[in-house]
């Protein structure tokens, strides 16, 4: 299931699907609303991140960590901002270490259940609102003191 695309991506990766003759195995959603993403994670056995550039990190790794599902994400700083080895599966940005990854994952159900275990935990220590409250009223705190 891939969530979110152009129109432009969502056909040419509905090409290649077709090409590839996996279209049965394949769900192509488009954009979603934010409210209705959690539903679908939580349908997943895997969650993936497969950015090949950048260097922010994308906002759905968050909800990602928190959902407790393993995250297999690429090795980039995008990603090793938050993750690392301990909550998530790192693999080289190329398609063919992603597919490794993802089928070592598949074959690992205790290294799923340890980084998924591991990847809620630190998200519910740090990236939570109420820390987000805390840290922004220690600010606060610092400026007007």
């Amino acid at each position: 299931m891939i969530i979110g695309g152009t129109p432009e991506h969502i056909a040419k990766y509905q090409r290649l699907a077709d090409q590839l003759q996996i279209t049965k195995r394949v769900s192509l959603l488009g954009p979603r609303p934010v409210s209705a993403l959690n539903g679908y994670l939580m349908q997943a056995d895997i969650l993936v991140s497969p950015r090949t550039l950048g260097n922010n990190t994308p906002m759905k790794i968050y909800s990602y960590l928190h959902s407790g599902i393993p995250v297999l994400a690429t090795d980039l700083p995008t990603h090793t901002q938050v993750c690392n080895s301990a909550k998530s599966e790192l693999v080289p940005a190329t398609p063919k270490d992603v597919g490794n990854g993802l089928a070592k994952l598949l074959s690992d159900s205790e290294r799923r259940r340890t980084i998924g275990e591991n990847a809620r935990a630190h998200a519910e220590e740090f990236y939570t609102f109420e820390v987000f409250q805390m840290h922004l009223n220690r600010l606060y705190d610092s400026v007007i003191l």
